[in-house]
């Protein structure tokens, strides 16, 4: 079990990078593309060039002496670097600790890719009270905005195509329409679908 001390919360990241961002060796690392998998300070630079560098002088001040540090990249913006930074003080970190994230580096990724898609396909507010639409069932508009057929939608569910076909015409009837296109046309309208998920433009499926 992985114990977080309560204080981990109230260090000073955001300052701590702000002073220290640019001269970080990892930050250097992230700043030529994200690495293919997780990198240790002690990867980039020798333990006297690191304890000459100011990020290890603030992290002994502001990361209470964590300054043995590995980052594990996570997918994100274009243009951004994104990952997560493992700290502690004391010894440099094993090879069979290292072994360890990047065996979990590929399932953080996954992760966060559901959460991405699972925001991206959360309900709105506006309209959706007026129809009635329950949030799986704006959840299969989107995707059928996207061109799914059911039985896409229902392996992207991991439901059965019937309950996809349930939904859609469940929906139909809260709409007032008689097919796919109207109805995500509809939503659209209202708010409930973005501009990315663009009907118009494809070919409507056959339900």
């Amino acid at each position: 079990m992985l114990v977080v001390p309560d204080e981990v919360a109230a260090l000073p990241w955001e300052e701590f990078h702000r002073e220290c961002g640019s001269t970080h060796p990892l930050e250097r690392v992230y700043a030529g593309g994200a690495p293919a998998g997780p990198v240790a300070v002690s990867d980039v630079l020798t333990d006297l060039a690191w304890r000459g560098n100011p990020s290890y002088r603030a992290s002994r001040h502001d990361l209470d002496g964590s300054v043995r540090q590995i980052s594990i990249p996570a997918p994100g913006t274009p243009g951004a670097a994104t990952g997560f930074l493992v700290c502690r003080s004391g010894r440099d970190f094993t090879a069979r600790e290292r072994d360890f994230a990047a065996h979990v580096h590929p399932l953080l990724n996954t992760v966060l890719r559901h959460v991405a898609e699972v925001r991206r396909l959360r309900p709105g507010t506006e309209g959706l009270a007026e129809l009635r639409l329950t949030p799986r069932e704006l959840v299969v508009l989107r995707l059928s905005a996207e061109g799914l057929t059911a039985a896409a939608m229902a392996r992207r569910l991991g439901i059965a195509t019937h309950t996809v076909n349930k939904h859609l015409e469940n929906s139909y009837r809260k709409c007032g329409t008689r097919d796919r296109l109207t109805t995500v046309l509809l939503v659209r309208r209202l708010g409930l679908i973005g501009p990315g998920d663009d009907p118009v433009s494809r070919s409507a499926p056959s339900r």
